[in-house]
């Protein structure tokens, strides 16, 4: 995601249950006030490890080809769970949920699991992508499909999530504006 991409979040029933890979927005645990949006990288009953920077499920190394580290240095357990975490058997109806940009944020590793209550939805695609710096429109963004888009912002960035409810066709969504300042802790 970048900075004042627009997105369409899908709110309907089924999007209450999202899968491995599905960007979510959520009640953050520590402070309800705020909305997050990470990547759920595994589901209620696998078991989550992080060994040397890398994902483990159930003790199966996870290629995941839209992870950004920034940072050369790989922290041990002792000194903090960034780089080596768990392994930790994720509770029923919870999910472990992780930023793309894994040096620069924090997600379960340090607040714990989202539990399916506080799932909003799941993004779905960009409908509106403007570039600030430039003035202009980001045309080749406009339509796509958020999968492997949630990527690195600047860590020092915090995210905020205003967001509108409409119903379309009687399908609940709303819509998110990424603006400056983000939460990316």
């Amino acid at each position: 995601m970048l900075v004042d991409d627009y997105l369409i979040v899908d709110r309907r029933s089924s999007a209450s249950s999202p899968q491995k890979g599905d960007v979510i927005v959520f009640e953050h645990p520590k402070d309800p006030t705020k909305n997050f949006m990470k990547r759920v990288v595994a589901i209620g009953g696998k078991t989550v490890e992080i060994r040397n920077k890398q994902l483990f499920i159930n003790g199966n190394f996870v290629n995941e080809r839209y992870v950004v580290h920034e940072d050369v240095i790989t922290y041990p357990a002792s000194e903090q769970p960034r780089d080596n975490f768990g392994p930790l058997v994720i509770p029923a109806d919870s999910y472990f949920a992780m930023g793309d940009n894994r040096d620069a944020s924090m997600y379960s590793r340090f607040w714990g699991v989202v539990a399916k209550t506080k799932v909003k939805g799941i993004v779905r695609s960009i409908y509106w992508s403007w570039d600030k710096e430039n003035n202009m429109v980001r045309w080749d963004r406009i339509g796509s499909k958020v999968l492997y888009l949630f990527r690195t912002i600047q860590s020092t960035l915090q995210l905020i999530i205003r967001y509108t409810s409409f119903v379309t066709y009687s399908v609940s969504f709303f819509a998110i504006h990424l603006t400056i300042p983000l939460y990316c802790f």
